[in-house]
């Protein structure tokens, strides 16, 4: 047996001896080994101890900032380039500047999009364009396969298809959450 399935193993017997619920008992031994962490590292670190609740496995590490990060990989001589979230990375400059991004508009406002990665020597780069919203087409498509105006309007008067305009609402709602 190994230490983590023997971690699991105690902490569920205590749990059960104690009439205990052992998320409880799992946040305890997570809390004590953060704060034997401090003890060691000092109590301004910023320690995070997970355990996992089904091996046992758990991770002990201290969170420092991107710029904290930097110093130290930075003073070690170790290669690193800090990993930004999307909003910190359309702030970039430089990648604006070289055309890694294109505002394109949308019917809610323009959005940020990512150009191709790669130029090929020759080959035209072509401005970005937003994709159809849903259903904003419909009409369009089903004339081009030969419906005329009267049964598009009966097709739609029964619910058959939708419009951009039926479901634009719907579309925002959900994707807002």
């Amino acid at each position: 047996m190994d230490g983590g399935s023997e971690l699991i193993e105690a902490l569920s017997l205590v749990a059960r001896e104690k009439g205990i619920d052992k998320e409880l008992i799992f946040e305890a031994v997570e809390a004590s080994l953060v704060s034997a962490c401090k003890k060691h590292l000092g109590t301004n670190a910023n320690i995070v101890v997970r355990i996992n609740r089904e091996t046992g496995v758990y991770d002990a590490f201290a969170q420092k900032t991107a710029e904290e990060w930097t110093k130290i990989l930075t003073e070690g001589d170790v290669p690193h380039s800090v990993c930004y979230v999307w909003e910190e990375v359309l702030e970039d400059k430089q990648a604006w500047a070289t055309g890694v991004f294109e505002n394109v508009d949308y019917p809610s406002g323009k959005r940020a999009m990512v150009r191709p990665p790669v130029n090929i020597d020759g080959a035209d780069v072509l401005p970005y364009t937003r994709a159809p919203m849903l259903a904003e087409n419909s009409e369009e498509i089903l004339k081009e396969l030969g419906y005329t105006d009267e049964q598009l309007k009966a097709l739609h008067e029964k619910g058959i298809y939708n419009t951009w305009e039926d479901v634009k609402d719907f579309v925002y709602k959900s994707s807002l959450g």
